[in-house]
């Protein structure tokens, strides 16, 4: 049998591509873990990808703002991780490590 967009969600009015990523985006966790470990190979532009699809949706997630900053600021992009890490201090500010991420983020500014 031939897999269309029919047979993935039963009507034809989506594309394929947007049926994988509603289903990655259902699982903001397999995201999430996919944006490490391309952080760990230095794939900082894959890994911003993958934080920002899983922030998407959940947006008041403060790990994944969290590691967006990480990403951001290891592609040099320190106004964003600024932001970000902000955004984490926001929604968990008991959280140490954020609080040392925006105590580097400052540092390098």
């Amino acid at each position: 049998p031939k897999l269309d967009d029919k047979s993935i969600v039963g009507v034809g009015t989506r594309s394929t591509a947007n049926c994988f990523i509603d289903a990655l985006a259902k699982h903001k966790g397999a995201l999430n873990n996919l944006g490490v470990l391309a952080l760990e190979e230095r794939e900082c532009e894959m890994a911003i990808k993958f934080f920002r699809s899983s922030i998407q949706s959940d947006p008041v997630d403060a790990k994944t703002h969290y590691l967006l900053a990480r990403a951001e600021l290891e592609n040099g992009d320190t106004a964003t991780a600024l932001s970000e890490i902000q955004i984490a201090l926001r929604l968990k500010p008991e959280q140490p490590e954020f609080r040392t991420l925006f105590d580097t983020i400052q540092m390098r500014q």
